[in-house]
């Protein structure tokens, strides 16, 4: 039993063009991740504080029954 050959990629590289325009998809998406990631930062505190869960019950309940 042979194993198959591997050939080497034959597909035309990339043209310069097309590099550019890889690198600026590519940078523009880390771009608004970086942004999202500071947005989420900053607003962070702000939504801990209004999003805090209610002070527990005095019957010693995990969770907390909400009418």
């Amino acid at each position: 039993m042979t194993l198959p050959t591997v050939h080497a990629d034959t597909r035309p590289a990339l043209s310069a063009w097309q590099r550019w325009t890889m690198l600026a998809i590519v940078s523009s998406a880390l771009f608004l991740i970086a942004l999202d990631n500071t947005i989420l930062y900053t607003a962070l505190p702000t939504l801990t504080a209004e999003l805090a869960p209610p002070p527990r019950s005095s019957s010693g309940s995990s969770t907390p029954t909400r009418w």
